[in-house]
């Protein structure tokens, strides 16, 4: 094709736009050969055919209420978890830092309080905002929302963050006392069992002569002056019935029991176990502490041993050698030998 005729062919092909009302005006070609070919044809007709095809790309949609409420849920759950850390960082404020006379401890699920050589109480967590007695401890059992101990003169006093202060039973010096949820039970120097709360509705504690007692979440068991275990209170998982051997000392925990047999020195547990909390190891200990999930026990080596749940690193004791040892939920604290607290978990 030579030049003249590609220029008459575009003309036509522009002409026949401009009959059908696509272009208007005098159309004129250029064309630019290059070497051997003629380069490209571009005639002002194409340029105005793409002006008038091309349109602007559509904007990104604007996020609507659904997306609004996406990234708003998304915020909150991360702010949700910020606080809970937060939270669970405020229980562990290491009051018992630097200190070594801690004589006893008692964890819950959010509170902790130590008792130290002088008699002085020290809480953390959802009590520590709650000044205890003023008196001197023995020791201390916390629960939920509230701590009873032991006074020096073998008095009961409690305190809570509740706002509604139950004291045990007047009329009776006592030797222990345990604290669950909104039910505490104590022993008295004769050997009974004392308890006051609603937290175990009707149940109420056996009679006889009983050494020491563990208030759980909804159930009790007390060790008789025989060293047999008596359990009261919910029973649904087998938490309530004890198997039929003698035990030096034992603790209720959510759901489930664990005892240190008086005859081995091992330690045996029943009740729910969806977490292996009611499947200790092997080996004699001196003492066992149940919490939520997960219970802790010092061996007769002094040493700390824990099963059941450990998501947290509350099944994972540091080394050394301990004198007691208490679970709580998510967290664990022991005290060692120098009579300082180390504590683990979250």
């Amino acid at each position: 094709m030579d030049l003249s005729a590609a220029r008459c062919q575009v003309e036509m092909a522009a002409c026949t736009l401009d009959s059908m009302g696509i272009a208007v005006g005098i159309l004129r070609t250029e064309i630019k050969p290059t070497g051997e070919d003629f380069g490209t044809l571009r005639h002002p007709l194409l340029e105005r055919l793409e002006q008038s095809l091309w349109r602007p790309p559509p904007r990104p949609p604007r996020p609507g209420k659904r997306g609004w409420a996406i990234g708003g849920l998304v915020v909150a759950l991360a702010v949700g978890l910020a606080v809970l850390l937060a939270f669970a960082t405020c229980l562990r404020d290491d009051p018992w830092e630097n200190r070594e006379d801690v004589t006893s401890l008692s964890i819950a699920d959010r509170s902790g309080c130590i008792v130290l050589a002088g008699g002085a109480v020290v809480c953390w967590g959802t009590l520590g905002d709650v000044d205890p007695p003023d008196e001197e401890f023995a020791s201390v059992s916390v629960g939920s929302h509230r701590a009873c101990g032991v006074t020096t003169e073998n008095a009961v006093a409690c305190w809570g963050s509740d706002g509604r202060p139950r004291a045990a039973p007047a009329g009776h010096t006592f030797v222990s006392v345990s604290v669950g949820v909104d039910y505490a039970c104590a022993v008295a120097s004769g050997g009974s069992l004392h308890c006051w709360g609603p937290g175990l509705g009707d149940a109420r504690p056996p009679g006889g002569e009983f050494v020491s007692v563990s208030v759980g979440v909804d159930h009790a068991c007390a060790v008789r002056a025989n060293r047999h275990v008596e359990c009261w209170g919910a029973d649904d998982a087998g938490q309530a019935t004890p198997p039929g051997f003698t035990f030096g000392s034992v603790s209720a925990g959510r759901h489930y029991t664990c005892g240190v047999r008086s005859d081995h020195g091992n330690v045996l547990c029943w009740g729910t176990n969806h977490s292996g909390q009611a499947s200790p190891p092997t080996g004699a200990f001196n003492s066992v502490s149940t919490g939520s999930s997960h219970a802790c026990g010092v061996r007769i080596d002094d040493g700390v041993t824990c099963w059941g749940s450990n998501n947290f690193g509350e099944g994972t004791p540091p080394d050394g050698n301990y004198r007691a040892v208490g679970a709580g939920s998510l967290w664990t604290c022991g005290i060692r030998g120098d009579g300082s607290v180390v504590c683990w978990g979250q």
